[in-house]
């Protein structure tokens, strides 16, 4: 039997915690390995990164990283991913190399982007600035101008819910019921229309990565044409959550309630409208997209957890309870 490298133990790890079942991790196993080299992935040369649901690959003596879906939600984020860099106009993310699907696998390779990525204390007022500078034009020329439709937006983040524990779909489904009787109750009298555009959706400083004097952005998996008020609440609000000893997903829900309540401020939301008067018309919904915000982040957060956890659970519970 041929000694398995430690690329190779890697993945089987991966699987294996992904897939509890005692014999049916070495056959997917398996089936990976015939994937790769059928398409010419030489997993020898990748350091492995391992996720929750897809697995990067990161070949750095041929410039390209891959990612590979571990299960269903992975396959999909997979495919997000590389359809925002197919379509992409901005020039400082990866670029696109290829996609492969096989069953229930999908393989997308990017190109690496070098450089470092930025930690939580280096992210000053400057560094906020020129990220968001660069941003800005996107978001200006991918605007669209539609009628503020509340079902619209819960049927897009609603999608990932087939894929969750049905506990936790159950209080989803009570907070989203708690958040429409709010917006009803502040039904808005005359002209609805709202702002969207292209937004990164995982707007943190972990996907930015300093490149020469400019940023690149990675990770696209969360993109969408929606507010992109959310890119800037959740960067702030990621970043003072790293700031904190204790970095965890109560204390960075915590800083989303206190926001959403109004108990807490994201001053640079004033400099976006400022510098996008195009997007002024969304000021009148203001309430509304905190609300949407916090919606939107907590379906994605889920995402993050294995199926079996109990902290999702816990999660849900406070935030139902501080509404």
């Amino acid at each position: 039997m041929a000694t398995m490298s430690n690329v190779d133990i890697d993945l089987l790890k991966l699987i294996r915690k992904a897939d509890k079942h005692p014999f049916r991790p070495f056959i997917k196993y398996a089936r990976y390995k015939k994937f790769f080299s059928d398409f010419g992935i030489k997993l020898k040369n990748c350091l492995v990164l391992p996720g929750v649901n897809i697995i990067l690959l990161v070949d750095r003596k041929s410039s390209v990283v891959y990612r590979c879906s571990l299960n269903k939600l992975g396959h999909t984020a997979v495919l997000r991913n590389y359809e925002f860099l197919q379509s992409s106009e901005m020039s400082n993310v990866p670029k696109p190399c290829g996609l492969w699907q096989k069953g229930s696998i999908a393989v997308s390779a990017e190109s690496l982007v070098n450089g470092r990525h930025l930690r939580a204390d280096e992210v000053d007022a400057e560094v906020i600035n020129t990220i968001f500078d660069q941003l800005y034009s996107v978001y200006r020329q991918n605007m669209v101008v539609v009628n503020f439709d509340i079902n619209k937006w819960f049927a897009e983040y609603d999608y990932f819910l087939q894929y969750y524990n049905g506990l936790w779909v159950d209080k989803l489904h009570k907070l989203k019921e708690i958040i429409i009787q709010r917006l009803v109750l502040a039904q808005h009298v005359g002209d609805n229309k709202v702002a969207n555009t292209r937004i990164h959706g995982d707007l943190t400083f972990r996907n930015i990565v300093l490149n020469g004097d400019k940023f690149a952005f990675l990770d696209f998996d969360r993109w969408g044409v929606d507010f992109p008020e959310f890119d800037i609440f959740l960067f702030h609000i990621d970043n003072l959550t790293h700031r904190e000893k204790s970095v965890t997903y109560k204390v960075f829900f915590t800083y989303i309630m206190q926001f959403v309540k109004g108990r807490r401020d994201v001053s640079a939301i004033e400099t976006f409208y400022d510098v996008n008067t195009e997007f002024n018309i969304n000021k009148r919904f203001e309430n509304d997209i905190k609300n949407l915000f916090l919606y939107r982040t907590l379906v994605h957060i889920l995402q993050s957890f294995d199926n079996r956890e109990s902290q999702p659970l816990r999660l849900l519970d406070e935030i139902l309870y501080e509404f």
